[in-house]
């Protein structure tokens, strides 16, 4: 048990600074929100064809993406979804989602 408690405290430490590159890394453009790695909306504009990541705290967008003319959505990250009509995402059953954040909609 004494050799558990600094094993548990390195893997924590290890963990905190993984999250803590992540966040900076991943930070928005526009007013360095650190959870924007983490949780973004996600926005689309099938005239212009892109799909985004939409910052919480100030609405910047960033593109992602790419969106068909048949609401397909492709992840730059690899992940696929697609858009109905309405503006509704809906994430593809099976493929990993690169696009981030909550299932949000979008418009045009």
């Amino acid at each position: 048990m004494n050799d558990f408690l600094p094993f548990l405290g390195i893997c924590i430490a290890l963990l905190v600074i993984i999250l803590l590159v992540v966040a900076f890394s991943q930070r928005c453009d526009r007013c360095g929100s650190l959870s924007f790695g983490f949780s973004a909306n996600k926005g689309f504009n099938k005239a212009l064809a892109e799909a985004y990541r939409v910052c919480k705290v100030c609405g910047h967008q960033k593109v992602t993406g790419t969106v068909a003319a048949d609401g397909a959505v492709l992840w730059f990250a690899g992940g696929r979804g697609h858009v109905d009509s309405e503006g509704q995402y809906t994430h593809v059953a099976g493929a990993v989602d690169g696009g981030g954040g909550d299932s949000g909609g979008g418009g045009e």
